[in-house]
């Protein structure tokens, strides 16, 4: 006998098997067990979640000899016969190689015909999407006023290809993506049943490579099972997935949050030597730092939320302990720009090299807890070196001395910005309409990030001291929030892009007038879609 793959082998045969599919199992067994059977169902829902498996199920229920019961016994000759593919009055088409009006017109003509060996005549259409607008047209008629004996089960991976007509005419049940904890239960189980030992690590790694789909994670094993000579090592799966191992990943990340340049460049020069898919590592490290940035956010978090095996958890909360959360979100921007940006060509690594190098050059924003102490401005220090630039702001080393007073808030930035620029940028979102050496009024978004900070009377006090410190300021400070229903004024903040916008629609309007431009438009007949400018 030829070798059976394990995805058919093990294909559930009764809806206890079915994983992760409670609800839909729940529905359909009272439904036949009430007598109310639906006669026109879709089952919808990813690959390899068990769409059509399910349809066969409900069949074998439904044409049971076993009778009296909603489970199928699957010892019947209808039930086995199902099982196999032969039964008389059921019938499996793939939607995708019968979409035609003629397909369905020929499929009608069995309709009138009793059945043969059963209660119903059940039509299996696999992808139903995949059927003409005709097509679908003629089902109509036969879907609202179907015969007694016959039943329609539909799959699709993309129900919203199929028309509304259709849809109001079934019920639909949705099929949930299964767990990697589900794949991996029900994996175990398989080995267990073939007698094939395995290392609980290369088994998760099966189980996150099936990204929710039972069948890939089961076809998958096979052709783990076949490389590890009849076992399951994790050091068998080097040469056939491109994953990391977690204390890898773990040790990656920490590198980013700690901006180790020269480890993250040694990390990257590792994976393409060893040829790391570097847009699959970077969805590992997306995935454990979203698990971190929830752990982090929300304490111990529920199965649900972070579902992972007790060893990545632990190295998830680890990392979660270690840094601040907003710089979870920040390296989880970062990487995610980082993997839009690889477009499978040898200038990969460079771009994955450049987007982390300029996170670690970032100095970044200093913590609230940094900004309250004065602190902010320390951080990624360099020493003290004399420059024309602080000579102009008329502060020596050490800031010992007091800049003259500038006649605007822009100016006032301006200085501020040599001084302590991390705090500038918090000062450029606000507006000043009142600026004179006894009073400086200032209003804030309460929503932005510098708004909500200036808005606290520490940082007030902070600020207040400082511009005492380098402008001999001893007026009155005020900090509000912006009038509710008054249109905001421009901040500095919003000048500089609004300036910028207006130099890159600038730019995109000489580019599509440009000679070469037009050029190309007459001798290709086409037109300009769109127009990217790339930043330095």
């Amino acid at each position: 006998m030829s070798y059976l793959p394990l995805a058919r082998k093990y294909r559930p045969a009764g809806f206890s098997d079915l994983v992760g599919q409670e609800a839909t199992v729940h529905a359909l067994a009272n439904a036949i067990k009430l007598g109310r059977e639906p006669r026109a169902v879709i089952f919808t829902g990813v690959r390899g979640v068990g769409k059509t498996t399910t349809a066969r199920i409900y069949a074998k229920a439904l044409n049971c000899e076993g009778l009296g019961s909603e489970v199928p016994c699957n010892q019947c000759d209808s039930c086995l016969l199902i099982t196999e593919g032969s039964h008389e009055d059921v019938l499996e088409i793939d939607g995708a190689s019968h979409t035609g009006v003629d397909d369905v017109r020929e499929l009608q003509e069995f309709l009138a015909y009793r059945t043969q060996r059963s209660p119903y005549r059940i039509f299996i259409i696999d992808e139903v999407h995949m059927l003409s607008q005709s097509a679908f047209n003629a089902l109509l008629k036969t879907l609202e006023e179907p015969p007694e004996h016959v039943v329609f089960l539909f799959a699709t991976t993309e129900l919203g290809k199929v028309p509304a007509t259709i849809l109001s005419r079934c019920l639909t049940f949705h099929l949930q993506c299964l767990t990697a904890a589900m794949i991996q239960g029900r994996l175990q189980w398989v080995l267990e049943q073939e007698g094939i030992d395995f290392e609980a690590e290369a088994l998760q790694v099966i189980a996150d490579q099936g990204h929710g789909s039972m069948r890939d994670a089961l076809t998958f094993l096979d052709q783990a099972i076949v490389l590890g000579e009849g076992h399951l090592k994790l050091s068998g799966l080097r040469g056939l997935v491109s994953s990391l191992d977690q204390k890898e990943m773990f040790s990656f990340l920490q590198e980013i949050l700690a901006k180790d340049a020269s480890a993250i460049l040694r990390h990257i020069a590792h994976w393409c030597q060893t040829g790391m898919d570097l847009r699959k590592g970077l969805e590992q490290c997306l995935g454990m730092l979203r698990h971190s940035f929830m752990l982090a956010a929300l304490g111990e978090a529920d199965q649900d939320l972070v579902d992972l095996e007790p060893g990545a958890k632990e190295l998830c909360r680890a990392l979660a302990q270690g840094a601040a959360p907003f710089d979870l979100h920040r390296v989880f921007r970062v990487l995610q720009q980082g993997m839009q940006e690889l477009k499978g060509d040898g200038l990969d690594r460079y771009a994955l090299e450049n987007n982390l190098l300029e996170w670690c050059l970032d100095p970044g924003l200093p913590r609230l807890d940094e900004l309250l102490e004065g602190k902010g401005e320390t951080r990624k220090a360099k020493p003290p070196v004399s420059s024309p630039l602080k000579a102009a702001s008329g502060v020596r080393e050490g800031g010992a001395s007091r800049s003259q007073w500038p006649s605007d808030w822009q100016g006032f930035v301006g200085v501020w910005r040599k001084l302590r620029p991390l705090e500038a940028r918090m000062l450029e979102e606000c507006h000043a309409p009142r600026f004179s050496k006894t009073e400086v009024v200032l209003e804030v978004d309460p929503n932005s990030l510098g708004g909500g900070r200036l808005l606290l009377a520490e940082t007030q006090s902070l600020l207040k001291q400082q511009m005492g410190k380098y402008f001999g300021f001893t007026g009155q400070l005020v900090v509000r929030p912006q009038s509710q229903g008054q249109k905001p004024q421009e901040t500095i903040r919003d000048q500089k892009l609004r300036e910028k916008s207006e130099r890159e629609e600038g730019i995109v309007q000489r580019a599509k007038e440009h000679p070469l431009t037009q050029d190309a438009i007459k001798i290709l007949g086409g037109r300009v879609e769109d127009i990217n400018i790339l930043h330095s």
